[in-house]
């Protein structure tokens, strides 16, 4: 048997099911590995990469070696070009391979997402759709394919890490907004599952969503793409984002305060990490405005300065 038949024979498990490497080389291999793994699944924190230890660990590897490198090597300052040489070059396009793998990554978690909550908002009594996804206080959709995919995205905060690695290597600046919702998203996201929510795959299918954008931007960028006449709207979109957070998040406290808790019931999930949602996706929201206006206001004397130049040259 050549190698090549042994790494296809290769078997492996799965949540209790095997499975050999030339099964995916087809649509009903992963057709069958999807409805086998995703049907009932269900968080499972005895898994090493579930583990508050996996998170932690990650989270302080993460930024020790980010604001190591970023002290070692220095930023770029504004305006300087990035040297043209072998390593700029290869992290340049590893930069892209990168951001194209996040992109795609966030759609098919963006569709996958969807089209789960949308089968079961049908198969709902009318008027008990979105209640039963975001409420849910019998616990009955807390697992199964849409819970499959809030996990997908969970495995993608640990890509996402090497954002800031290219950042940094490529001695770009490094602003502290970028570390801190790097690391408060990740906990929220390993938290909600921790809780075995319900809901989050509101905030989860929104967030998706922007990375469509924001991570074919960012390959637009990186491939020193300049007419991009949409560029200025990506914070208005990550802005909206927020605000609809927010709003989930509310509508969730009201029903489990005013619908549930009166009746001896309450909605799945954890009331506080809720409250303390709001608190941080507020502060979001204020970092992020303060970073739109910030630059509005850059590109506003940029212009000006442009203006008196060129009313300079004309006299």
């Amino acid at each position: 048997m050549s190698q090549v038949d042994q790494i296809l024979n290769y078997s492996f498990e799965v949540t209790g099911f095997k499975y050999q490497v030339k099964e995916f080389l087809t649509l009903g291999g992963w057709q069958k590995f999807y409805d086998e793994v995703a049907t009932d699944f269900k968080w499972d924190e005895s898994f090493w990469l579930n583990s508050v230890e996996a998170l932690f660990g990650s989270l302080i590897i993460y930024l020790v070696f980010v604001y190591g490198v970023n002290f070692i090597l220095g930023e770029r300052k504004r305006g300087e070009k990035e040297p043209q040489n072998l390593w700029t070059s290869i992290l340049k396009w590893l930069a892209v391979v990168h951001n194209l793998n996040m992109t795609l990554i966030s759609l098919v978690c963006f569709c996958g997402t969807m089209y789960e909550v949308a089968r079961i908002f049908w198969a709902s009594q009318p008027g008990y759709g979105l209640f039963n996804l975001v409420c849910d206080p019998k616990i009955e959709y807390n697992h199964g394919k849409h819970t499959f995919w809030m996990y997908v995205y969970y495995l993608s905060k640990y890509v996402e890490y090497f954002d800031t690695v290219f950042i940094v290597l490529r001695r770009s600046e490094l602003r502290f907004i970028h570390t801190y919702h790097h690391v408060i998203t990740m906990m929220i996201t390993y938290y909600s599952l921790f809780c075995e929510a319900t809901g989050p795959w509101l905030i989860i299918s929104l967030n998706t969503f922007v990375h469509i954008v924001m991570y074919y931007y960012y390959m637009l960028v990186t491939l020193d793409v300049k007419d991009i006449p949409w560029k200025n709207s990506l914070t208005d979109i990550q802005l909206t984002q927020f605000v609809l957070d927010i709003t989930m998040l509310c509508v969730y406290i009201y029903w489990d305060l005013v619908s549930e808790r009166p009746v001896g019931s309450h909605c799945n999930g954890n009331i506080v990490g809720a409250m303390l949602g709001v608190i941080i996706i507020g502060s979001f929201f204020i970092m992020f405005f303060r970073l739109r206006q910030a630059n509005a206001k850059r590109m506003r004397l940029a212009n000006e300065k442009k203006q008196q130049e060129k009313k300079l040259k004309a006299q």
